[in-house]
């Protein structure tokens, strides 16, 4: 079987596609990394707000004149700065002076008595752009942060986050956004505690939306604790994201290559003659097709490893380095966060998309011997995929937990999961999907025991 290997993969890299296949690969990535890699200003012109357009007499009139006046205003001050869209001081204007100028316009134009002392607010803020400290801006607000007994415990995180951007120099902007996000984070976690200790008949989605909140905000907590949580250096993908994006999921490239392969691998020695050049070898027909499944199975492993060199290596590039740190997982079964090894993680997955890898190649080759049609089998292929994603958006209550489709994906299962799909069990899963690669290699290698070649 071995020298039957050799000789399907020999053939199938002497075939123009194959290296086609690979420079597409190339030239995507290289084109993604130039586009991730640019910061996107969105500098989209705002027509000036004038007084005479708007019914200033009416309240509501009145507050969408105010709005759009302020929006014009931010649009003028980062456009005459050339402030870019993740600098601290694109944020401060962004977040901050934008309340200032809102409420200058509120004191100009409704609540007069006191617009002196708000246009004296709203300049000191707007003359602080011209010496802007950002870290400032932190430290003042963990100074003045009072607390509030009612909400002491939500007080107190905020606190530890402010403390943690002091400590690690990391000021306000789009490159820490998750910090920005902790108390909300922090509000959903106690949230989804509370509901999991109280209520009781938990539908499937809510509980998996739940724990997605628990898992979310521990993992982000556990970097705080320890010291692990950075600004982002770049817009464009570290090495151990590029490495984990491929193995957590069937690239479009890699459904092409499972697919076509599977679909053509067979059809075409039937379609050239060639197979009886195979049959005269003292060569079984099981072992011939179990050859040309493994030959597939290593031409899918080989163009992996492929988008893994080409993404890394322009990850790389842009960043100037790679990226090994552990990833963190919020374990369920241990109720914390545990880190684990970035290579082991992403084969730990790419084991959990073998069963899907599999009935989708079988499928495939099932339907290219049933109907002697590589477009037929492709569509076949393609098809099966797009159902899978219907069905996982498609209410199907206990019908949904029998689909195969909805079986084939064990990453959900990971660490204590528990999958979004009502009735779907890692042990229900295992078996249908099981059963369906057991019935799919029997069916192919029946039917091409039985598959004439007299006529050929």
């Amino acid at each position: 079987m071995t020298r039957l290997i050799k000789n399907e993969l020999f053939k199938i890299f002497h075939k123009k596609i194959i290296y086609i296949l690979m420079i597409i690969c190339v030239f995507m990535t290289t084109a993604l990394a130039i586009l991730q890699n640019i910061t996107f200003d969105f500098d989209f012109p705002i027509a000036e707000v004038k007084e005479e357009d708007y019914n200033l007499k009416n309240t509501e009139e009145l507050d969408y004149f105010i709005s759009d006046k302020t929006e014009y205003d931010i649009y003028q001050i980062i456009k005459e700065k050339g402030y870019k869209y993740d600098s601290p001081e694109y944020y401060y204007v962004e977040h901050m002076l934008r309340g200032k100028i809102l409420d200058k316009y509120y004191a100009q134009y409704q609540n007069k008595n006191n617009y002196a002392e708000v246009k004296a607010e709203y300049d000191k803020a707007y003359e602080f752009l011209d010496h802007f400290d950002a870290m400032k801006i932190v430290k003042d607000e963990r100074d003045s942060y009072v607390i509030n007994e009612v909400d002491k415990e939500h007080d107190l995180y905020d606190i530890k986050v402010l403390d943690y951007r002091i400590k690690h120099n990391i000021p306000y902007s789009s490159k820490s956004e998750e910090l920005d996000s902790l108390s909300y984070y922090y509000d959903n976690y106690k949230e989804a505690l509370d509901i999991l200790n109280n209520k009781k008949n938990i539908k499937n989605n809510e509980l998996v939306s739940l724990r997605e909140r628990i898992a979310t905000f521990k993992t982000l907590d556990y970097q705080l604790d320890h010291d692990l949580y950075h600004e982002k250096d770049s817009n464009y993908d570290t090495t151990k994201d590029a490495y984990l994006s491929i193995m957590k999921s069937i690239t479009f490239m890699e459904l092409f290559v499972i697919i076509v392969f599977s679909s053509t691998i067979i059809n075409e020695e039937f379609n050239k003659g060639t197979i009886k050049q195979l049959l005269v070898k003292p060569y079984t027909r099981t072992k011939i097709l179990f050859s040309k499944i493994i030959t597939v199975c290593i031409i899918i492993l080989l163009f992996q490893l492929w988008q893994i060199i080409v993404d890394c290596t322009a990850s790389l590039i842009v960043n100037g380095g790679i990226d090994t740190s552990s990833v963190l997982v919020y374990d369920f079964n241990i109720n914390s966060v545990k880190e684990v090894n970035v290579i082991l993680y992403g084969l730990i997955n790419f084991v959990c998309l073998l069963p899907k890898y599999l009935i989708l190649m079988l499928i495939t080759i099932l339907c290219s011997l049933l109907i002697n049609s590589n477009a037929l089998a492709i569509t076949v292929g393609y098809g099966v995929n797009v159902f899978a994603s219907l069905a996982t958006i498609m209410n199907l209550k206990m019908v949904g937990g029998l689909l195969f489709t909805n079986c084939w994906n064990f990453q959900e299962f990971l660490y204590g999961g528990i999958s979004s799909i009502p009735y779907v069990t890692f042990t229900k899963s295992f078996i249908i999907s099981l059963l369906l690669i057991v019935i799919l290699l029997v069916s192919s290698l029946l039917i091409f025991n039985k598959k004439d070649i007299k006529n050929i």
